[in-house]
Formats: structure tokens, C-alpha cells, sequence
């Protein structure tokens, strides 16, 4: 343990793990290295400590985290071990003079937002009530307000009874709406919605003000796109209009997005009529969202396939993949399935086999160009796929697959699902009121799971709102990379993916 190389150091405090509640001298020799100068064994400490029962350990893994919280494997080690309470482990961190508390930077905001999902989870109101009074007042950064809100409203998930809702909570939450910062703003609301409180003057206020904050060309796009998430909160007769003409393409591309995004969030199904009299005025990515938006909600199907058959939309311009042709085929009413097989089949591509087949020997000949390949990833891969600083890391990790030989590479392109790991498997949610989701299990909580999809998408669904969740054996990859592609298009690609960068 006092080796000069970390390397030993390291693997030493694995091999002292059996020892370390039978032998006090090695316990307090691992319960010292908190200070350790290498990151990889501080992160170990931090594994070991874990599994001791000793009051020193919670100090150990704060003092670990005040260090490494940029790191997130570190990050991980430490809230996995954490034994404290998670609502007093946020107030030692978050108190006046702590080292913690000075710059709100990413991993702190993280670890911040984490700790408050897990007291938002637990039914127990009085550290919810402790939190909120915190991001509810002012000697907290905002940054530190809103990472507090944001995470107790990913725990509290909806459903929650407003009348058993504390009046300090009330008022701590009317505090933060009133605050002025649209993040904490956006958080506040969050929570308030989680306990369905509604229809305060500070949330009518909140949502003028955004609404007119929005327009406003002096701030930056993301501070607007700030505004719109905002909106995304409110209801459909506060903020439909507003979000539908920021959708249209006048407005900067990110706030197109991110107002379709927001829009898709309202509960009213007025919101199906309104995206479909407007759809052929869409850019390509808001007409993705909106059509997630369409058939996602089963009451929105019929006004889905009433726009095919009036001919106000074709079924081309929709360009379904398997998974959302099912949605209709399968998963909606027998009256919509029967008009809309009239459209849609209920197949994929029909022999991967004989694609495989036939592209193995064409492109593994051809020499690849990195740069166009680079292209190609950029376009058709990095919605789900992350490499080199570009794209979602949705899908399996593609850093290793300069490993990979060609024609194995090539062939899980082609036909993703030839071979499908468990982890990466597509799962089908229905909610409890109906909405259809789908998207790769991301992680799971004892009271709710995470689903995550093309562009790092990600929905939290809570347990008591399932009705159903499943999985169909198929990858969230589509079928028909190809389609549109040459054969050098997919050696250039292949190059890419190959590029081994020392």
C-alpha cells in the first residue's frame, strides 16, 4: 500500500479487501490513502472503502469526491460506496466554506443532481423539504439552486399529492419561481409539477416572462433555448402558440429544436392537429420530432392516418422504420392497424443475408478514405454512436473497433441485428396513460428507469407508470444503412471507423 508505484498501489488495495474489517492496521492504512496523489488509486480507495462499516468512511469518499469530482469513473466509485444519507451528504458539500461549493462546474453540478434524484425518490417528504428550502433561497449559487431542483424532480418523477405538500416547500418553491434565473425557474416548476401544484401567479408570471425572453434576438441561442425548456413546463393554452412559431424555420436550428422538443412535452392532443396542418413548413429535424410526438400517443394515431388517406400527407415523406410502423401495426387500435397496414408493412428489409452477402464481396477490396468516411459517421452513425469527441454515446462504444476485422465490422452494419448485447437491446414502454416509448434500458432505479434513443434522447419513466415493458429482440439501429450509400461510400466509412490514432 506504501509502494512508490501506483500501479502496485492499486492493485494492492484490491488484494487487501478480504483483510480490511479483520485487520484494524490494514483498515487504517486504507482509510489514510484518501490523499494519495494518483487519481486511478484514489479512485480505488474508493471501491475498497465502500464495503467497510466504519464511521470514517463517509469522510473518506467526501474528501475523495471534493478532489476527483471532474473524473466520472471517480464519481461513480465514490456516490456507489456512499453510505451517508444523501440529503447530509449534499449539506456538508454544499455549505458555506466548503471546497465543493465554490465553482459550479460539470462534475459538481452532476454529483449535486444525483444526490438530490435519490432524496426526490424516497417517500420520506422532510429531506425534500430540507433541499427545497436550500435551492429556494439565495445564499446558493443559481447554478447550485437549479442542479438541486433538477435532481429532486428527476426523483419525484409525477403523481406525487399536492395536499400532503408542506407549506414550506410551497413557499420555497414560490421563492425559487419568483428568483428571476430561467434554470432555476425551469427547476422550481419542475418540482411544482411533480406535486401538482398549478396554476400559481408565480408560475403565470414565469411563463409571460419566458414568453417574451424567447423573441428576444439580443440573447444568445442557448440562453433562449433556456427560455424554451422553460415553456415546455407550461400548459398548452400558456404556450402552444409560442412554441409553434418558434418551431418554424425563421428561427435559428436549435431553437427549432429544442421548441419541437418542447412542444412534444405538452399534454394536450390538440398538439397532433397543429404539427400536421404545419409538417411540409418543418426542417427535417423538427419533422422527426414531431412524428416521435404523433406516435408515441395512441390518440394521435388516427389523426396520423386520417392525414394519409385524405392525401395531406404520403406515407414516403413519413419514412417509418420498422419500429414506428409497428407502433401502428401493432401497438394502436385494431380500426388504426387495419387502415394503416394499407400503407405500411410489418417487415423489415427482406433478407439481410443476401445484402451481407453481397456487400462482403464488394467493399472489403476497396481502399477507404478517412475523411469522406469521417463524413459518413457524422451523418449517419453519430445520432447514436459516439467517436472521437463526435456524436451520442447512445450505442455500444465504437473506440475499440479498429480491432474489429472488415468483414465483421461491415457485417454489423449491415444486419444490426445479427448479434444483439443484452445491454444494448431496444425496449418498448407503454405508460399507464397510454404514451408508447421505446429506447435502450440506460439505468434503473428502485422507483423509476431511464430510456435513451437516436440524438442521446432520453425519457425517466417511473415504475407505477408502466403498463408494460418489453423487449422485441431487435436493436435500436435500423435496418438500410446502406440504402442511398455506394459501395465506396461504405469503404470510406469502414476507413473511418478502422482509423487506429496512437
Amino acid at each position: 500500500l506504501e509502494d512508490a508505484s501506483p500501479a502496485v498501489r492499486e492493485n494492492a488495495l484490491r488484494m487487501a479487501e478480504p483483510y480490511v474489517m479483520a485487520s484494524p492496521d490494514v483498515r487504517d492504512a486504507v482509510l489514510r490513502m484518501d490523499s494519495d496523489p494518483d487519481a486511478r488509486v484514489r479512485m480505488q480507495v474508493a471501491l475498497t472503502v465502500g464495503a467497510i462499516d466504519d464511521p470514517r468512511v463517509s469522510g473518506v469518499l467526501l474528501a475523495i469526491l471534493r478532489r476527483d469530482v471532474e473524473y466520472a469513473w471517480s464519481r461513480d466509485a465514490v456516490l456507489t460506496g456512499l453510505a451517508v444519507e444523501p440529503g447530509v451528504a449534499l449539506e456538508a458539500l454544499l455549505a458555506s466554506g466548503d471546497p465543493f461549493v465554490g465553482e459550479v462546474t460539470d462534475g459538481k453540478r452532476d454529483v449535486t443532481r444525483r444526490l438530490a434524484s435519490v432524496v426526490g425518490s424516497r417517500e420520506d417528504l422532510e429531506p425534500v423539504s430540507s433541499l427545497v428550502s436550500m435551492a429556494g433561497g439565495s445564499q446558493l449559487a443559481p447554478g447550485w439552486r437549479a442542479a438541486l431542483l433538477d435532481g429532486l424532480a428527476d426523483g419525484l418523477g409525477s403523481g406525487r399529492e399536492a395536499a400532503g405538500v408542506e407549506a414550506s416547500i410551497r413557499a420555497a418553491l414560490e421563492e425559487a419561481i419568483n428568483s428571476g434565473f430561467t434554470p432555476v425557474v425551469r427547476g422550481a416548476l419542475r418540482v411544482a409539477s411533480s406535486f401538482d401544484i398549478q396554476d400559481t401567479g408565480a408560475q403565470g408570471r414565469a411563463m409571460t416572462q419566458a414568453r417574451v425572453r424567447v423573441l428576444d434576438t439580443s440573447l444568445s441561442v442557448p440562453e433562449r433555448i433556456e427560455e424554451v425548456e422553460l415553456l415546455g413546463l407550461g400548459s398548452y393554452p400558456q404556450v402552444g402558440e409560442s412554441l409553434l412559431g418558434l418551431m418554424e424555420p425563421r428561427h435559428p436550428l436549435e431553437l427549432q429544436i429544442g421548441a419541437a422538443r418542447a412542444f412534444a412535452r405538452l399534454a394536450d392532443n390538440e398538439t397532433g392537429g397543429e404539427v400536421l396542418v404545419r409538417w411540409r413548413g418543418y426542417s427535417p429535424q423538427v419533422k422527426g420530432i414531431a412524428l416521435d410526438m404523433l406516435l408515441r400517443r395512441v390518440p394521435l394515431h388516427e389523426l396520423l392516418i386520417s392525414a394519409l388517406e385524405s392525401g395531406d400527407l404520403n406515407s414516403g415523406e413519413l419514412n417509418l422504420d420498422l419500429e414506428q410502423r409497428r407502433r401502428l401495426l401493432r401497438r394502436s387500435s385494431d380500426d388504426i392497424a387495419t387502415r394503416a397496414a394499407v400503407f405500411f408493412g410489418d417487415h423489415e428489409f427482406s433478407n439481410r443475408t443476401e445484402i451481407v452477402d453481397q456487400y462482403l464481396t464488394e467493399v472489403p477490396g476497396l481502399r477507404g478514405n478517412e475523411s469522406r468516411g469521417q463524413r459518413h459517421f457524422e451523418s449517419l452513425c453519430a445520432q447514436c454512436h459516439f467517436l472521437r469527441g463526435v456524436g451520442n454515446p447512445v450505442g455500444p462504444d465504437l473506440g475499440m473497433a479498429f480491432s474489429k476485422g472488415t468483414e465483421d465490422l461491415l457485417t454489423s452494419i449491415l444486419d444490426p441485428n445479427s448479434a444483439i448485447a443484452p445491454e444494448y437491446a431496444n425496449y418498448l414502454v407503454e405508460t399507464t396513460d397510454g404514451v408508447l416509448l421505446n429506447g435502450i434500458l440506460r439505468s434503473e432505479t428502485p422507483a423509476s428507469i431511464t430510456l435513451v434513443r437516436a440524438q442521446g434522447e432520453t425519457d425517466i419513466v417511473r415504475r407505477s407508470d408502466i403498463r408494460e415493458i418489453r423487449t422485441e429482440g431487435l436493436s435500436l439501429m435500423p435496418d438500410g444503412l446502406e440504402q442511398g450509400l455506394e459501395y465506396q461510400d461504405l469503404a470510406d466509412l469502414l476507413a473511418f471507423l478502422q482509423l487506429h490514432e496512437h
